[in-house]
């Protein structure tokens, strides 16, 4: 039997419990941040994505304790919140 193993199991195997849980959402956001910046027709936003989706890659596997991981996800948050209220705000770009 095959286990699934994600990216997290394999390139960060020392995380374990919250840590581990943290570095999956992470790299969620990561690929959500990539996916809209690909999608967005609003030349700020599209750059705020892109900016969470390096700051995402930057961090999902470097070792730092978890209240640092917390501290990340937070930000990535709010830099989402932001990007989404450009594209509310503003016309598209396109």
């Amino acid at each position: 039997m095959s286990e699934n193993l994600s990216p997290i199991d394999v390139f960060a195997p020392w995380a374990a419990g919250e840590e581990r849980g943290l570095r999956l959402r992470i790299h969620k956001a990561r690929d959500i941040a990539q996916a809209r910046a690909a999608r967005s027709r609003h030349v700020h936003a599209r750059s705020i994505y892109w900016s969470a989706a390096e700051i995402a890659h930057a961090w999902v596997f470097q070792r730092a304790p978890s209240d640092q991981l917390n501290d990340i996800l937070e930000a990535l948050t709010r830099l989402f919140l932001a990007a989404g209220a450009i594209e509310r705000l503003e016309a598209p770009n396109e």
